[in-house]
């Protein structure tokens, strides 16, 4: 995994603000196809994805599944809605750099946003989800 020392200065500085603003359930987009697998492997991490701190790999979650259709590539009627539990996953989360700029000025404005509740929070694990933390699927 690749992510820029400046953004992992910032995420160790503020993590732990970040994490208990992390709900107990969130929500991972896949198309149908995948379904499947991830109902009997869990949620694999098989791809980077680049972000402005570089290529990153991770299982990207949200608090507001129908954010994601607006920043994805795919549509509702091509995808499934996983819901996913994330209390034993927190060491493991960080903030996806897509949502605040490399410093702390920006960080911070955006951590008093999801505290007022004026914010989507977007994360991203660094390990594969375990089918057990997996609540439900929604097609």
């Amino acid at each position: 995994m690749y992510v820029s020392l400046h953004n992992r200065i910032l995420n160790s500085r503020y993590l732990d603000d970040f994490r208990r603003l992390i709900p107990d359930v969130m929500y991972h987009i896949t198309p149908h196809k995948r379904i499947k697998s991830i109902l009997a492997n869990g949620i694999l991490i098989n791809q980077p994805r680049a972000t402005v701190g570089g290529q990153i790999f991770g299982v990207y979650l949200s608090n507001d599944p129908e954010f994601l259709y607006e920043i994805g590539e795919y549509k509702a009627s091509e995808t499934g809605v996983i819901e996913v539990f994330t209390r034993q996953l927190l060491s493991d989360l960080y903030i996806d750099p897509e949502f605040y700029h490399n410093d702390p000025e920006s960080i911070e404005s955006f951590l008093d946003d999801i505290n007022s509740g004026a914010n989507i929070i977007s994360t991203y694990s660094t390990k594969s989800i375990t089918r057990d933390l997996i609540r439900s699927v929604r097609l």
